[in-house]
Formats: C-alpha cells, sequence, structure tokens
C-alpha cells in the first residue's frame, strides 16, 4: 500500500512540476513548452528507446544502434528548439521532465495490457 501511494505521489509531482513549468515559460518567454507534439515525438522517441533496450538483450547491435538514435534524436531535437526559445536551465528541465512522463506513459502501458489480472482469474479469487 505504501508503495502505492508513493507511486501516485511520485506522478502527482511530476504532473505539479510540469505544469509550473508550462506556465512559467507561458508568462515569461511566450513559448509553451509542453505542446501536444512535442509529447508525441517525445512518446515515439522514448518507444524507440524500449526497442533498443528489446535489441540489446536479443544480441542485435545494427537494429540496437538505429534504435538507439531514433530514440534519442526526438530529444535532442526538441532540446536544441527549447534550448533557442528559453534557457539552457528550462530546456534541461524540460527534457527531463519530458523523458519521464514518456517513460511513465509507457510503463503505465505496459502494466495494463501485461500485468493486470485476468478478469476470470480475479472473479475465481473472489469465489
Amino acid at each position: 500500500m505504501l508503495m502505492l501511494l508513493s507511486i501516485i505521489a511520485c506522478i502527482v509531482f511530476i504532473f505539479i512540476a510540469s505544469y509550473h513549468l508550462q506556465k512559467f515559460t507561458k508568462e515569461k518567454y511566450g513559448y509553451s513548452i509542453f505542446s501536444i507534439g512535442g509529447m508525441g515525438a517525445s512518446f515515439l522517441g522514448a518507444v524507440a528507446l524500449v526497442f533498443a533496450y528489446n535489441y540489446y538483450h536479443q544480441g542485435l547491435r545494427l537494429n540496437m544502434v538505429v534504435a538507439l538514435i531514433f530514440g534519442v534524436l526526438p530529444f535532442v531535437g526538441m532540446f536544441i528548439r527549447d534550448a533557442r526559445r528559453t534557457s539552457i536551465t528550462v530546456a534541461i528541465t524540460a527534457l527531463i521532465l519530458r523523458f519521464t512522463i514518456s517513460a511513465l506513459f509507457i510503463l503505465i502501458i505496459y502494466w495494463y495490457f501485461f500485468m493486470r489480472p485476468d478478469p476470470k482469474e480475479r472473479a475465481a479469487r473472489i469465489l
């Protein structure tokens, strides 16, 4: 139970930090740092990094390198774009938060499809 509460607290902290960073950059720089397109690109980059991890464990080095390049490129591109429009500190913070949110989405999707108990098994346990 304590583990679940700490996970929820971390998720809430990440979203509060993202909200305040978004609000700060919108007021000071007039730039929306967390857009839907940017979050989509970072999610695709994180998915490519998951594929790179999978290729590494399969021993497919060339596929791993290609997936790593495709996984890192969106983050580097968004970092450069953010650093030009805001300060370097804000760009680094946004990079870390984007990666964390993308990894969190991937973990939630993984849990939903692979770790969730089967409804039939749950009903059998209740009876």
